[in-house]
């Protein structure tokens, strides 16, 4: 499915000027591409960034119609990705797309911006990459916290005039990492920053870890053993800051306080909480309860943190001769096994 064109200067009775490996984003080596036009009224474009493999996956933005493609997001290098798919909601782009069909058997996702394509980078709030399915052998990082299981923050910000050294230095030197079937791995490993970084201009860069040495059950056919780049993480360089920030605690939409520290300082300490029939499980830094705060976290900016609970059910079981009860997580299984009673 290349691109070319052939023109046709009497009214397509006879064709000439055949052309392919047109310019970018028109070239591709004979694999899927896409295009439509984005809710904003500028046009996504798909496709591989080569002319002989299905590499180089690359999400183009046009602002002027298809005349220009001034912006662009790579994806990945690797070998056998095609099969794309678009689609819009809550202000984010949804790309879907096979990835190695042949040996890593995945189907992937990326949820970013036009922002994110315009940065050449993910640097919105929400935008991510996602696994859809897959069907191999292999396990793959999905989070990544500090040695002693505190989760550490993907977003960070530093004042104008701060050194990519001295931002490394505030970053732990080993990671926890968690693959999707639960097994953890300690890494070591080391930090970089991309090329262009310049800690005396605002802007949003991209530092990443890299882990000494992995598993080997944790890379797939092709090496990776990180594909939704879970580490990576994003720094935004400032000009000014507030001189203190608001912590927000919160149970759902009730206020249950608030504390304040200056900036940068960690939190002085987290409050707990009890609730009748629940258990506190701790504070996050989103409704859902996915990102887990602690009194390391560097605060920069004004934060919402959110109560966890789990229900607690109790249930009551009676034999006739003896009645005992047991508590547990609502939706938890419990054992159902019948008893035994001497005799019978």
């Amino acid at each position: 499915m290349a691109i070319a064109y052939y023109k046709s200067f009497d009214g397509g009775y006879t064709w000439e000027n055949y052309a392919y490996n047109l310019d970018a984003p028109l070239q591709t080596p004979g694999s899927r591409y896409w295009c439509s036009k984005l809710s904003s009224g500028n046009l996504i474009f798909i496709a591989n960034a080569s002319t002989k493999t299905r590499t180089d996956m690359t999400v183009w933005l046009s602002e002027d119609d298809g005349k220009t493609w001034q912006h662009s997001y790579y994806v990945e290098k690797h070998y056998e990705l095609t099969s794309f798919g678009v689609c819009e909601g809550d202000g984010y782009i949804y790309i879907s797309y096979d990835r190695s069909r042949m040996n890593a058997l995945n189907v992937r996702g990326i949820k970013l911006t036009e922002d994110d394509i315009r940065a050449g980078k993910l640097i919105s709030e929400d935008s991510r990459r996602f696994l859809i399915g897959k069907y191999s052998r292999y396990t793959e990082v999905v989070s990544a916290a500090k040695a002693d299981g505190e989760s550490f923050a993907k977003r960070h910000e530093f004042v104008v005039g701060t050194s990519s050294s001295s931002i490394i230095s505030t970053f732990p030197k080993q990671l926890l990492l968690t693959n999707d079937i639960g097994q953890t791995y300690l890494a070591s490993g080391t930090w970089s920053v991309e090329q262009g970084f310049n800690g005396n201009v605002k802007g949003v860069y991209i530092f990443q870890f890299t882990p000494n040495s992995m598993p080997n059950s944790w890379k797939d056919d092709i090496g990776v053993y990180d594909p939704r780049e879970v580490l990576h993480f994003v720094v935004t360089i400032v000009d000014d800051h507030p001189e203190t920030c608001t912590i927000t605690f919160m149970d759902g939409e009730t206020l249950m306080g608030s504390q304040t520290v200056n900036y940068g300082e960690t939190l002085k300490n987290i409050p707990s909480t009890e609730k009748a029939g629940y258990e506190f499980k701790g504070w996050y830094a989103d409704k859902e309860c996915t990102v887990s705060a602690s009194v390391n976290d560097r605060i920069t900016k004004d934060v919402t943190l959110y109560a966890k609970y789990l229900k607690l059910v109790k249930i009551t079981y009676n034999t006739g001769d003896v009645e005992f009860s047991v508590t547990v997580y609502a939706g938890e299984k419990v054992d159902t096994n019948q008893p035994t009673k001497e005799g019978q």
